[in-house]
């Protein structure tokens, strides 16, 4: 089934010396191609952000599965830096805890990723938030305040 026309938020991700220009979209990251004089007339640039009216791209489908038909001047999105950060590419500190067998205190994360402790609570605190990493915590001789955390990939690397 083809999709119907899609207006949505776009983002430049490329731009040839003609003109013509590569996009993403910001609800799900799948490519757009724009050509040279609607990229010109939206005022396109690598790294701006538009609201775009697209079609399905019946050429190449599965490299490019979209096709700009129309896109506005820019808007006062987000820039692309920040888009592509979260569609493609996961920090040190998400590497380390997705491939960790064991678990380690939020000093030794740091210490393993080149941060400061605070960057690394405040990640760790949002990975942990969805569900991404487990936390135990190993509480001071006082018995109120943590001591200790300790970050895991789950649940099981600290009942093993």
């Amino acid at each position: 089934m083809i999709q119907p026309i899609t207006k949505t938020e776009i983002y430049c991700t490329g731009q040839l010396e003609g003109g013509t220009s590569f996009a993403i979209r910001a609800d799900t990251g799948e490519s757009i191609f724009i050509s040279s004089t609607i990229a010109t007339n939206g005022g396109m640039h690598l790294g701006s952000s538009h609201l775009a009216t697209l079609i399905p791209n019946a050429r190449e489908r599965e490299r490019t599965p979209w096709f700009a038909v129309f896109v506005e001047k820019p808007t006062n999105g987000v820039e692309i830096e920040e888009v592509v950060k979260g569609v493609h590419e996961k920090s040190p500190i998400e590497i380390l805890m997705a491939d960790l067998a064991g678990y380690l205190t939020t000093e030794e994360v740091a210490d393993e990723c080149d941060v400061s402790v605070d960057h690394v609570l405040m990640e760790l605190e949002t990975l942990f938030s969805d569900g991404r990493v487990t936390r135990a915590q190993v509480v001071c001789r006082d018995g109120k305040t943590p001591d200790v955390y300790l970050w895991g990939r789950n649940m099981s690397v600290f009942v093993e």
